[in-house]
């Protein structure tokens, strides 16, 4: 769940009500798999308590604080999260 995700990578304690499913699930491409796409709206104060280290399948994750428009560039940025991006981007000017 999400509220899973946010707690193993980023150390948040959110519950489900914090989340909003902006996009559904899609797997009718062969090959090809979208996940639904969740945002979380947190104050600051939420947000600045976040762990500096998460964890993800055994892997410790670094957490850090990124702008918006530098993520597509970030080096461990991947080419098919571009589709999860555009609908946290359009998600973001519409509200």
């Amino acid at each position: 769940t999400a509220s899973r995700g946010a707690w193993e990578e980023l150390g948040l304690t959110l519950r489900p009500s914090d989340f909003q499913k902006i996009a559904d699930e899609d797997s009718s491409i062969p090959g090809r798999y979208r996940p639904h796409i969740c945002v979380a709206m947190v104050s600051q104060a939420v947000f600045d308590s976040h762990s500096p280290t998460g964890n993800e399948d055994g892997e410790e994750l670094e957490v850090r604080e990124e702008k918006f428009s530098n993520v597509p560039m970030m080096s461990d940025f991947l080419e098919r999260h571009h589709y999860i991006l555009g609908n946290v981007r359009r998600f973001l000017t519409n509200n």
